[in-house]
């Protein structure tokens, strides 16, 4: 049996990982941006935001308006922030 490494949602309180077929996204470049989700990150329970190096958060936590779909991936529009908490339907992953 192969050793895969799967992703986790790095949002403390989401037990999603790669395994469901979702799309990740990590830390945005733009420096305002960022703190925003670092303020996302500790208002919902992660308090050590500051010493994370790599972020991912799975699609679950952005509005639905805030990825961009083609028929190879998912990405995620510029200056993004996450607003959800809690696993959400997500049309995305239905197409």
């Amino acid at each position: 049996m192969e050793n895969q490494r799967y992703k986790y949602c790095s949002l403390k309180s989401c037990k999603i990982s790669s395994r469901e077929q979702v799309s990740f996204f990590q830390w945005p470049k733009d420096q305002e941006t960022r703190d925003e989700w670092k303020e996302f990150l500790i208002k919902n329970g992660n308090k050590n935001v500051e010493k994370v190096f790599q972020v991912n958060l799975c699609e679950y936590h952005f509005a639905i308006d805030d990825i961009n779909i083609t028929a190879n991936a998912k990405r995620l529009k510029k200056g993004s922030v996450p607003v959800f908490i809690h696993k959400q339907v997500n049309y995305a992953t239905s197409l």
